[in-house]
């Protein structure tokens, strides 16, 4: 038969019905995909990163809410969910703020530690030995710092944060030698000068030391196989506290040499990059830039906060 008869016959109704069937089951099938995809936006709002940041919360709310037809909000009654978002986030602040200082302050009482309100002000900062505990509650974060450094992080719950409280202090409270770690700083401090032709006494920025002083702290599988897996992190907070250890022990001096830091001057102090802020037992301290050896003599004064 040609084209033109072909042309000419009739298709069977069957055919043109499974068509039709196929052609609405697909505008359904395409739809239920957008609506899954919704779905999954809207249940990502529940995810305590975002529920617990109420910046966060209000902002990817209404993402959500201009992303989805207004038929299908309608149908769901989408709108009022909304709105009830925006009335928690506004509310929330306040909530938080209210109960958890008074919490805090019973839950450390109960675990034997110590609890001083630092600032009222925002950020609100409340010392529990030895860290600093900084509360964020538009962002539902509380930052617990040593040597003003986050060690670790946690949500804004007296419970999360003493339990953060005690993961801190599990990194911070290693095994400490006070002689080995004074000889691994002596070290750190040569490979520094050498590295940029100074002779020994100069001073090195402690951004410059820290690296080689890490480097020192390492594990024999990392010296025999240096590999990301095998490298143990050491940081700010790391030394800052170890540093205080060291002060505590009496050990600044050893061998006939003095450990020394030199204070920031100048635009160095606002440039935390550069800097590390070395503090005591209470939080106290100051922000140095430099680290240094000196010979000992019969006259040096275990002076933690001088600049010699």
């Amino acid at each position: 038969m040609d084209s033109a008869g072909m042309a000419g016959v009739t298709r069977p109704p069957s055919e043109v019905l499974r068509e039709r069937i196929e052609e609405v089951a697909s505008r359904l099938a395409d739809e239920a995909r957008k609506r899954a995809t919704w779905a999954r936006k809207l249940r990502a709002l529940a995810k305590p990163a975002i529920l617990d940041d109420l910046t966060r919360l209000v902002k990817e709310a209404a993402k959500v809410q201009s992303a989805l037809p207004r038929e299908l909000r309608a149908a769901c009654r989408a709108d009022d969910l909304f709105a009830e978002m925006r009335e928690y986030a506004a509310d929330a602040e306040k909530r938080i703020r209210s109960r958890l200082g008074r919490e805090l302050k019973i839950a450390c009482e109960g675990a034997g530690l110590g609890f001083r309100v630092v600032s009222r002000e925002e950020p609100v900062e409340i010392r529990i030995p030895p860290l600093l505990v900084s509360l964020d509650f538009r962002r539902g974060r509380a930052n617990l710092l040593f040597a003003r450094e986050v060690v670790v992080s946690a949500r804004p719950e007296s419970e999360a944060i003493l339990k953060a409280h005690a993961t801190a202090c599990r990194r911070l409270e290693r095994a400490f030698a006070p002689e080995r770690f004074f000889d691994e700083c002596l070290t750190a401090y040569r490979a520094a000068l050498a590295a940029r032709g100074r002779t020994f006494g100069e001073r090195v920025e402690i951004l410059d030391f820290l690296p080689y002083l890490a480097v020192e702290k390492q594990s024999k599988r990392f010296r025999a196989s240096p590999a990301r897996e095998s490298f143990t992190p050491y940081g700010k907070a790391r030394f800052a506290f170890d540093v205080l250890r060291l002060r505590k022990a009496g050990a600044l001096a050893r061998k006939g040499f003095r450990l020394n830091f030199g204070v920031t001057t100048g635009t160095t102090a606002t440039q935390k990059d550069r800097v590390i802020y070395l503090e005591d037992e209470h939080g106290d301290g100051e922000y140095k830039l430099t680290v240094f050896f000196t010979s000992t003599g019969e006259n040096d004064q275990d002076d933690y906060r001088a600049d010699t």
